[in-house]
């Protein structure tokens, strides 16, 4: 299925998009995937990319309760719909850099607050407020820490420790 994309995307061009990029905030993968495979001209805006691959990185590294193959599916559809954006945009090494570097901040954002942080865990969990202090305090919990304590801000910081 990823070469089928890659060759779809293949198709990228700068016409005015189809869809609002609000439009992406709520798809699933299945939905981005099928917007990808179902468009009738098999050509995208850059801002339609653009919003498919800040959606697919959300569902990727940040959302709760998303199957493990769903968010790995969103991950290796963000490198495809990178890729093709990097190779729309080879004469401008600006543009490029700016890619990259949003798609950075994304995945560094996401050790604080995404997948496998101590405060997406809290989420996933449904741990009560009541039991966060606890439970963030336990051994198993100790390396993901640091991240929740910068995460939750100084503030907080100093009501926890009342």
């Amino acid at each position: 299925m990823m070469t089928f994309l890659k060759s779809l995307l293949g198709a990228t061009t700068h016409k005015e998009p189809s869809v609002d990029k609000k439009t992406f905030t709520t798809m699933s993968v299945d939905d981005i995937v099928g917007f990808l495979t179902n468009k009738k001209d098999a050509s995208f805006h850059t801002g339609e990319l653009i919003g498919c691959l800040q959606r697919l990185y959300e569902i990727a590294l940040l959302e709760n309760f998303i199957p493990d193959q769903k968010r790995e599916m969103a991950l290796k559809l963000a490198g495809v719909v990178t890729k093709q954006l990097e190779d729309a945009w080879a004469g401008d090494t600006k543009a490029i850099e700016t890619l990259r570097a949003a798609n950075d901040t994304m995945v560094e954002s996401a050790k604080v607050y995404g997948y496998g942080s101590l405060i997406w865990k809290i989420k996933e969990e449904q741990i009560h407020d009541d039991n966060v202090i606890a439970y963030a305090m336990k051994p198993e919990h100790r390396n993901l820490v640091p991240n929740f304590l910068s995460a939750i801000g100084d503030e907080l910081k100093q009501k926890s420790k009342r």
